[in-house]
Order: structure tokens, then sequence, then C-alpha cells
């Protein structure tokens, strides 16, 4: 209930108030574990945000994770051996880049009954 008082009292809100926000595992993020997807970095975890994060919780911004990266941000796909491959939520036996093809096609084809 507090939050939502002083929420609705506030004259200016940031320009990112409140949005979740999953960050690439290549940005240190302070206290969060970043890896670079590399298993030398498998327990670093920085004590200060990267700019970029930084400004994003300056405008409000709520990290609420990390997302899955290559090696060192090197590669086409998200598999690294920290974490393995970034798996597909509506298909474990298709990868995720085939999701991501899949609904881009519906989005170019919207019309398309099929999708």
């Amino acid at each position: 209930m507090l939050l939502k008082k002083r929420f609705l009292k506030a004259t200016h809100w940031a320009l990112l108030h409140g949005l979740p926000v999953g960050i690439k595992d290549l940005e240190a993020t302070s206290g969060i574990r970043t890896t670079l997807g590399s298993a030398l970095y498998a327990d670093h975890i920085p004590t200060k945000d990267q700019g970029s994060v930084a400004n994003i919780r300056a405008e409000g911004g709520i990290v609420v994770g990390k997302t899955n990266t290559p090696e060192f941000g090197a590669g086409a796909n998200t598999r690294n051996l920290v974490f393995g491959a970034t798996g597909n939520p509506f298909d474990p036996e298709k990868n995720v880049w085939w999701l991501i093809w899949r609904l881009s096609s519906c989005a170019c084809h919207w019309h398309d009954a099929t999708c």
C-alpha cells in the first residue's frame, strides 16, 4: 500500500519507471553474477554496474535477470559451457532459433492463417 501511495503522489516518473529489463550476460551488473558465457568467469560478481546498466537503473528500470550469451559474445547461438544452450520454451526438441524464425515469419506474414 505504501508503494501505491508513493506512486500516486509522484509528480515525475523516470523514463523506464517500473519496466522489467533482462540484461545480456555480457554486461556487468552489481551484485548479480556476470559470466560472459565463459567458465573462466562462472563465479564473477561485479561490484559496479556497467554504464548502460547504471543508466537503465537510474531511469527506473528493474533488472529482473540475465540473458544467455555465447562465450564472450562470439558466435551466432546462445550456447556456452556455463549454462548450456538457450532452450525453446514451446518445444524442447527445437532450439530457440526455430522459435525466433517462426515468430518473425508470423510477423512478416500476419495475414497467413498457418501462423
